[in-house]
């Protein structure tokens, strides 16, 4: 199977030390994970960012599923909902899409040795984590995990940003970067700005033993604004692996970028002078039109190359099909629209990264049927789940839910099955490389 590439990936696998028998399939992930220490590093925090994420969402799939079996007391289910919000946005979505992409993926992006902090993208993945564990032993205590979750993020914001400005090839020039380095930039910068802002609102209700949820609801919209950024970006490297994107689109890209960057950059200058800007403006201002630009993009680029279908396609089709319904939920109802952008279209956007790494590890080993029926099951399941229970059974969406976790157990069996044997990790540099 051929792709297509960005520049800056492309030079990268022109000069990298590649098996030309078996091809860049497995040697790539074998170099990346044993050749360098800085890029090991980085996919182990990348991995330890993925458990949090996948246990933080187990977690609140359950919380979820049961408060669609039993009936609460009031007080008891809106502390449970705002906890299912939290867990799902803070330490679900947002490691998935920032830290496990960012941390693992990031360094190939820019040509470099790994990470420039890795300690520090640690300690912020152990901070995130004991906030998680801190809720859900404590669903009370929402303040304090939310605390030590900005904590983490921003020390795992910071050595992102490190990485890009300080760990970047000397001849790998900014503007050739691909959409997905930006988005990380863009991502990781408002987080830094967002969490400290955030902290300190909890820090202040927990002194005055003031509601948290107030705080949780006002930084929503700009949370999950962030989370669209990541998410856009990973779809876009998606994109670019099917054709090659001209130079007008990846401006176009990164234009998008900026403007959903504005958006959350105008709603915390609001915040911090006392008027911040609605959620609503947000979404229908910056974020929507911005999303249906990107979209456009995306859907004319691959109009016009005729590509043929391949597994982390579909998912990142199914990522634009939310990204163009959620901006026209948001005309009938404007606070629909970002939430199920954000809450669907995380998940496609990291299964679209997952298939992404499975083609370029495996090739056609990725079953294609298979992986149709995992995402025809996904959406449903997600789709089951937002959908009140009077409408849709909870056994309906458990059942969805565990036929796509089975679906998934088998596109990964089946792949890492047939694919040609990882290159030897031991064997010399050198000899890899004339191999």
């Amino acid at each position: 199977m051929a792709f297509t590439t960005h520049p800056a990936e492309r030079r990268l696998e022109a000069t990298s030390f590649e098996n030309p028998v078996d091809g860049p399939t497995h040697a790539l992930l074998a170099r990346s994970l044993t050749d360098v220490p800085g890029q090991r590093l980085g996919w182990a925090v990348g991995l330890a960012s993925l458990v949090l994420a996948l246990s933080a969402g187990a977690f609140a799939g359950g919380i979820a599923t049961g408060l669609r079996l039993f009936r609460f007391p009031g007080d008891v289910a809106m502390r449970l909902q705002l906890d299912h919000g939290v867990i799902m946005t803070c330490f679900a979505v947002l490691p998935a899409l920032l830290s496990t992409f960012g941390a693992a993926r990031l360094p190939r992006q820019l040509r470099g040795p790994g990470l420039a902090a890795p300690a520090v993208a640690a300690g912020g993945v152990a901070a995130m984590a004991i906030g998680f564990l801190c809720l859900a032993v404590m669903p009370a205590r929402t303040d304090i995990a939310v605390i030590l979750w900005s904590v983490g993020v921003t020390l795992q914001a910071a050595s992102t940003l490190a990485t890009v400005a300080n760990m970047r090839s000397p001849d790998l020039r900014l503007s050739d970067v691909s959409p997905f380095v930006w988005a990380q930039v863009a991502a990781h910068g408002l987080v830094a700005m967002l969490a400290p802002m955030l902290a300190a609102g909890m820090t202040r209700a927990l002194l005055r033993g003031a509601d948290p949820a107030l705080v949780v609801r006002a930084f929503e919209a700009p949370l999950n604004a962030v989370a669209l950024i990541a998410a856009c970006g990973i779809v876009s490297l998606v994109v670019a692996d099917a054709r090659r994107p001209a130079r007008s689109e990846t401006r176009g890209t990164g234009v998008a970028f900026a403007v959903m960057a504005a958006g959350v950059v105008v709603w915390m200058h609001g915040a911090l002078r006392g008027h911040a800007l609605s959620g609503v403006w947000l979404e229908e201002i910056f974020l929507m039109p911005a999303g249906v630009a990107l979209a456009g993009l995306w859907i004319a680029g691959l109009w016009r190359a005729h590509v043929a279908p391949r597994p982390a396609l579909f998912w990142a089709a199914a990522f634009i099909a939310v990204l163009l319904g959620g901006a026209a939920a948001s005309v009938r109802a404007p606070a629909a629209g970002l939430h199920s952008v954000a809450e669907l279209g995380a998940v496609l956007a990291a299964f679209a990264g997952l298939y992404r790494w499975l083609e370029r590890r495996c090739g056609e080993a990725v079953p294609r049927m298979m992986t149709a029926v995992h995402l025809v099951f996904t959406v449903g399941a997600i789709l089951a789940m937002l959908v009140p229970s009077a409408v849709v059974p909870s056994a309906l969406a458990g059942g969805l839910a565990g036929v796509s976790l089975v679906a998934l157990a088998v596109v990964l069996g089946v792949s890492l099955a047939r694919a040609r044997p990882f290159v030897d990790a031991a064997a010399p540099l050198a000899a890899r490389s004339r191999a």
